[in-house]
């Protein structure tokens, strides 16, 4: 047994099919699905368990929108910075430190956050994506976390519904797949949105405020759009309101790694992120 404490993986000769444990020299350890053992390779599958994973692994880009009014937001964890286009985005008390807010000063109003440059973004596999909005007023459609060109330029999408809704879009399997949640929001509360997809399952499901809202089965592979990512804004309406902690992660969490992320309804700061375990 290495160090770490954990078995190694089975060895057998030719080929075999088992869950199996994968251990190296720094004391990580993975629990696959299956695998297959030619000669000195292991041909191993899906990680379904990952000891010393944390809610930082696997986490692709992460927009904390601490900056002051008029800087570019960072990209903690990747380089797709985000700079404001069409006026200037304000900055509020968000759910951790400070937010984007967008004022009630138009419906017709362009005012977003964009990356500087175009990012590719692989969607093909399992994600996880994440937001936090507090709307002030309710509009229909209003644009909160998407990368959305219009028609079928459509690789994901949240919304607020006049309802006090939350509506997640993507498209799947040649078709829009649409969650519009069972919760309805209330104005000036802060709403965590999360959407899983796992492709082992061929499902996606959507949480609000860390509970499993709504979900959708055999939703097909998904289309991965040219649009820019934005945040507050849909190319049709923006938010009114205020926006932080957007982020996409290439893993499918679990129902508890949501839990965690909601936090009680407080979020989780970027810098909390490597320290909290993913189940």
């Amino acid at each position: 047994m290495p160090a770490g404490g954990v078995p190694n993986p089975p060895w057998a000769t030719g080929s075999w099919s088992a869950t199996a444990w994968e251990a190296n020299s720094w004391g990580s350890a993975k629990l696959w699905s299956f695998g297959a053992k030619v000669g000195a390779s292991f041909l191993l599958g899906k990680p379904i368990v990952a000891t010393g994973d944390t809610l930082l692994t696997d986490l692709l880009s992460y927009w904390s929108l601490e900056e002051a009014e008029g800087n570019t937001r960072v990209d903690s964890a990747g380089s797709a910075h985000m700079i404001e286009t069409g006026g200037t985005v304000e900055s509020a008390a968000g759910i951790q430190g400070q937010g984007a807010s967008f004022p009630n000063d138009g419906l017709t109003s362009t005012v977003r956050y964009q990356p500087d440059t175009p990012s590719d973004y692989d969607l093909t596999g399992d994600f996880t994506l994440q937001c936090w909005v507090n709307q002030s007023v309710f509009i229909d459609r209003a644009g909160i976390f998407a990368r959305f060109g219009g028609g079928s330029n459509r690789t994901f999408l949240f919304q607020g519904l006049v309802s006090g809704a939350i509506r997640f879009q993507s498209l799947m399997g040649g078709a829009v797949r649409t969650l519009d949640s069972n919760t309805i929001t209330n104005i000036n509360d802060w709403v965590h949105c999360v959407v899983t997809r796992d492709l082992a399952t061929d499902s996606i499901k959507l949480y609000i405020n860390g509970v499993f809202d709504k979900g959708l089965s055999g939703v097909g592979a998904i289309t991965v759009g040219t649009a820019f990512m934005n945040i507050g804004h849909n190319t049709r309406d923006r938010v009114i309101g205020r926006v932080d902690e957007c982020a996409i992660w290439t893993f499918s969490f679990s129902a508890n790694d949501v839990t965690n992320l909601f936090n009680a309804g407080a979020g989780r700061a970027f810098s909390e992120l490597g320290g909290i375990p993913r189940s």
